[in-house]
């Protein structure tokens, strides 16, 4: 879909999930008389909308446990020292860090695979994940700051470091509906890779 239908996409599929379920296609077949292109980008996202509504109310991922010890902190990687755990996923972690070597200030993430974790597959797919990161430049997208291998040789990435709240936490703690959901995701879904 090209940028510039967007916005009449965009309100179509706002106006048919403020209404009833049983009243979106009466509705979607009047807002998109004589444009049928426009009509089939609405009912595939409203589809969509529908078989992912529990995903977007319900986390996958109910609790993350950091009350186990955690072996990295304090750890010295090049100039950063990792302060803290700030969240985990299947392959790997990510830590706040801070820059030691005075030559100037910056927190920063860090993510690392995890120990047990580092097989050969494992780790082509971090590398893999970290040069696409360092092919992207957009301003909804962290920026890729260094990348290297620790002395036990796992590969890491440092990455610009954004305070705040999980946007899935985001969205919990301010009770917002699936279409409020969806409107503060597409900034980040539309970051697009650099040409």
């Amino acid at each position: 879909m090209s940028d510039d239908r967007w916005p009449r996409v965009k309100e179509v599929l706002a106006a048919a999930l403020e209404a009833s379920a049983d009243q979106r296609p009466a509705l979607v077949h009047d807002l998109c008389v004589g444009d049928p292109g426009l009509r089939a980008s609405v009912e595939e996202l409203l589809a969509a909308h529908a078989m992912s509504t529990s995903f977007l109310e319900e986390p996958l991922i109910t609790q993350i446990d950091f009350d186990e010890a955690e072996p990295n902190l304090g750890r010295k990687l090049g100039p950063y020292v990792i302060e803290e755990a700030i969240g985990r996923g299947g392959m790997g972690t990510v830590y706040v860090a801070r820059r030691v070597d005075e030559e100037f200030e910056r927190r920063v993430a860090i993510k690392m695979i995890r120990r047990g974790m580092d097989s050969d597959v494992v780790i082509r797919r971090f590398r893999h994940e970290r040069q696409i990161l360092a092919s992207l430049n957009h301003p909804n997208i962290a920026a890729l700051f260094d990348g290297g291998t620790t002395s036990d040789g796992l590969p890491y990435f440092v990455m610009e470091y954004v305070s705040g709240l999980p946007i899935d936490r985001y969205a919990d703690e301010h009770r917002l509906t699936t279409t409020a959901r969806i409107e503060l995701c597409l900034p980040v879904l539309d970051a697009p890779a650099r040409t």
